[in-house]
């Protein structure tokens, strides 16, 4: 537990707040529109837009790693291997490879995934502001 927190008190560091100013402090990014919005509400925007900033597709690496882990074998088995010192060295020297694939192909598809979502979570905010503005003016 210490070496975790140790890690959190380097200056610079990440650890799930968003980007640091190379002090520890975490940065606040500038969220051009949310002075319109109440404070409650501008302050949920903020947290839902750091929490999607920077996805790092750990979870969805981890599942498709987990998802590998467990179907190869069942291929394996499903397709049969040949009882040879041959048939059976093909699906075990393979299912490393198959496991850290699935773990690298989960990750990319979480962090593509979770670009996609902060850049939905950008527009429904400029669709937000826009109304704000609209109804302050109006």
């Amino acid at each position: 537990m210490r070496a975790a927190t140790a890690m959190s008190d380097r200056p610079g560091s990440t650890t799930g707040t968003g980007a640091t100013t190379g002090t520890g402090v975490p940065r606040r990014r500038v969220r051009p529109g949310l002075a319109q919005l109440d404070p409650a509400e501008a302050a949920r925007w903020r947290s839902r837009l750091d929490r999607t900033e920077r996805p790092c597709g750990c979870k969805s690496g981890a599942a498709a790693m987990l998802a590998a882990f467990v179907a190869w074998p069942v291929w394996a088995v499903v397709h049969g291997v040949t009882p040879t010192p041959a048939g059976i060295a093909g699906p075990v020297l393979a299912y490393p490879v198959v496991v850290i694939g699935g773990a690298l192909g989960g990750k990319v598809a979480g962090i593509l995934t979770g670009r996609l979502r902060h850049r939905i979570a950008l527009a429904r905010l400029a669709r937000r502001v826009a109304a704000a503005r609209g109804t302050v003016g109006g």
